[in-house]
């Protein structure tokens, strides 16, 4: 689990899910904003109802994706929402490089579109 530190607070969550930066492939999607400097990122993880309808499934799934950002190294200067979708990827194993991808291309973004 990341620390309440690296987690978005309600205010953020509600700025960056209106946000038009968007990556996604067929297993999830991050919305995303770049901020200046090298403060830490700060994520939130959504699984909706229609990956799975119990809440013990969904809230593994959130688990899962956490561990995998505290993983990743390098994610300064980022704050995102994940949208796990419901896919045929249901392993660990499988779904990691599928949102590592997501957070090489979220950062790619950022330091194309910084001045």
């Amino acid at each position: 689990m990341l620390p309440r530190s690296r987690r978005l607070s309600r205010t953020a969550f509600d700025l960056i899910r209106t946000s038009t930066l968007l990556v996604s492939n067929p297993s999830a999607s991050l919305r995303f904003q770049c901020r200046r400097g090298t403060v830490p990122g700060r994520f939130s993880v959504v699984v909706p109802r229609a990956v799975d309808s119990r809440a013990v499934v969904r809230n593994r799934w959130r688990r899962r994706t956490y561990r995998i950002i505290q993983q990743t190294a390098g994610l300064e200067g980022i704050d995102g929402i994940f949208y796990i979708r419901k896919s045929k990827i249901n392993s660990y194993a499988l779904i990691a490089p599928s949102i590592q991808d997501l957070l090489g291309r979220a950062i790619k973004r950022c330091h194309t579109s910084a001045p």
